[in-house]
Formats: C-alpha cells, structure tokens, sequence
C-alpha cells in the first residue's frame, strides 16, 4: 500500500464515521435536496431572475444570479429541514441505530464518489508526478473505475438545459449544448 491508498482510506472512515453521525435519511435528503434545488434552479432561474431584475431595477444578468442562488437555497433548505424533522423524530427510537448503520454505508458511497471525481480532477491536471503517484495506488484505481458509471448516470440523470462537466485538452469546462445550433444538422 502507498501513501495514496491510506489517505484514500482515512477519507472513506470520516466518510463512514460523518455518515453514522448523521444516518442515512438525513444524508438522502441532503443530497436529494441539492440534486433537485440544482434542476429546479436551473429550470426557473431565468423567469425568476426577470422578476428579480425587475423588481430590483437590475440587470438580467445579477437578476438571474440571485434567482439561482435563492432558488437552489430554499428549495435545498426544504428538502434538507425534512431530514432534519425525521432525525429528530427518530432520535431515540429503534430505527435510529438502523439509520445511523445506513448512514456509514451511504457516507462511504458519497466518498468513493467525491473521491473519483477528485480523481478526474486530477487526471486533467497535467503533472505526471502526480499521474503516477495516482497510477501505482490500487484503491485509487478501483475507485477510478466508478467515472464512466458516474458520467452515464448523471448523463441520463439531468435535463437537457442544464451544463455538462467535460474534460478537453484545455482542462475542465462546463459546457451547455444549445439546441437551436443543432437544428438541421442532420
């Protein structure tokens, strides 16, 4: 095992250790909440960010930034306030120990995955140093094995509207496909 491996197993304890700590629902809900705030943000921020600009005596642009921004906020905080009720509600009830135990399972699955997009990150970066002190770690490329899974679930996941993370020759971009370019393309 090299140095890559222990730090990529002390990250997956805290992940488990934090996860316990919360316990599943309360995880699911956050992360279901920043899922859905993300699509509702991005399907609305526009006709609300006209309202805000024009309350507001604004630009469209600062109008739809502050559209996002509020709109990803409460609906995340919602969602969020509802994993926060049912924790309380649970707290000192059998399903809590169940819910911690889902929580340690559902932190290690957040982990492996923050930790596999840290890892794409850094395959762009080029330092090949870096590659191959990546390269000779086998936890990091097992756990690099869950990109291409992640790519096609996210894929299939979001609307159309919403930017796509791409990795080019000139490193990280988000990229929106525009529609009306495609129109005759075929």
């Amino acid at each position: 095992m090299v140095l890559t491996d222990w730090i990529i197993i002390a990250a997956l304890v805290f992940f488990a250790f934090r996860g316990f700590k919360l316990g599943f629902v309360l995880q699911f809900m956050d992360v279901l909440g920043a899922l859905i705030a993300l699509i509702v943000a991005f399907s609305l921020f526009e006709k609300v960010g006209g309202m805000i600009a024009g309350v507001l005596g604004s630009s469209a642009t600062l109008g739809n930034v502050l559209a996002f921004i509020l709109i990803a906020i409460v609906v995340s905080g919602t969602i969020s306030f509802c994993g926060r009720l049912w924790q309380k509600a649970t707290k000192s009830s059998p399903v809590s120990l169940l819910d911690k135990l889902g929580g340690s399972a559902f932190g290690i699955l957040k982990g492996i995955l923050l930790i596999a997009f840290m890892l794409l990150i850094i395959g762009s970066i080029p330092l090949p140093k870096l590659h191959q002190t990546i390269g000779e770690s086998g936890l990091a490329s097992d756990i690099g094995q869950v990109t291409p899974l992640m790519y096609g679930l996210v894929e299939r996941a979001l609307p159309a509207n919403v930017p796509r993370l791409l990795i080019t020759p000139e490193g990280l971009q988000l990229r929106k496909t525009r529609f009306s370019d495609l129109d005759g393309a075929t």
